[in-house]
């Protein structure tokens, strides 16, 4: 994921994205494609983006980035009441790329018309986006609505609480929930300070915030999100792996090659104990992490 930056900031950052992949390096994480979380945002709903960098959806600033990513944007968040949303919505989702919307104030109106235009995801659900009220349903309204939308979720009991995951696991279809981390780079760190695009962030007991207060993504791993989801949500385990293996697979559609073991896909895969702790990860048929 990249989150709102300069242009010069985001461009480098795609550059290096594209350079990565180019060398199909082994041994450490594969990048599938980017995640382009912003710039074309509400300022109202920032959260932790720097604000100063949110501009008003641009096609030709979008195709821009798509090329120097290499054609490897694969998701694209958007706030749909902002100036040009409609039309953005619709370019980049006839070139295949997922359209999310999020960071917005946007109405339950205004929502659903985004997912009319193509948005077929919600980014990080009730997180950063206009919540529900019995006046007006709002982004959240939309998400809990609309069966045919992706609803991301942050997992951590931090971001969401555990009755709210209930209500989204009771609405959303078994096929429609995606588990996210949100997690920077102070993930797996311990407790301290920490950087996200510039800003001093700082993690204690869990959680990662801006001086502020905001939160500022998280440092939750995975399997802690699947855990939480059986453990203190009452989902199936069946249910819970599938929201963080092929719901996000379908959700992108790379599920062709990802998402589940069966003959003829990506051999990435992870070993699991009774807990839900990792005991081993497997990319392109070899073990790059073993605990065993």
């Amino acid at each position: 994921t990249t989150m709102t930056q300069s242009k010069d900031n985001t461009l480098a950052a795609l550059a290096a994205v594209k350079a990565y992949r180019a060398q199909n390096r082994s041994g450490g994480a594969a990048i599938i494609g980017v995640h382009l979380e912003g710039p074309f945002l509400s300022d109202k709903r920032a959260g932790a983006q720097p604000r100063e960098y949110i501009v008003k959806p641009d096609i030709a600033l979008f195709d821009e980035y798509s090329r120097a990513s290499g054609g490897c944007v694969k998701q694209i968040t958007i706030a749909p009441e902002t100036d040009g949303a409609y039309e953005l919505i619709r370019h980049a989702s006839a070139r295949g790329v997922v359209c999310s919307i999020g960071h917005s104030d946007a109405t339950y109106a205004e929502a659903r018309r985004a997912a009319e235009c193509g948005a077929r995801c919600v980014t990080h659900t009730f997180n950063a986006q206009s919540p529900f009220t019995h006046r007006e349903a709002g982004v959240v309204g939309a998400a809990l609505l609309t069966d045919a939308t992706y609803a991301e979720l942050i997992a951590d009991g931090i971001h969401v609480s555990v009755p709210a995951i209930k209500l989204l696991l009771k609405n959303k279809p078994t096929d429609k929930l995606v588990l996210i981390t949100d997690s920077i780079r102070a993930k797996g760190l311990r407790d301290g300070e920490s950087e996200l695009g510039g800003q001093k962030v700082f993690v204690k007991n869990g959680a990662a915030r801006l001086g502020d207060g905001t939160l500022a993504g998280s440092v939750l791993k995975m399997n802690d999100a699947v855990k939480l989801l059986v453990d203190e949500c009452g989902a199936d385990l069946t249910r819970a792996i599938d929201c963080a293996t092929v719901n996000p697979a379908n959700n992108l559609g790379i599920a062709e090659n990802y998402g589940s073991i069966a003959t003829g896909k990506a051999a990435d895969f992870v070993v699991l104990d009774d807990g839900l702790d990792v005991l081993m990860t497997v990319r392109d048929g070899e073990i790059i992490y073993s605990k065993l």
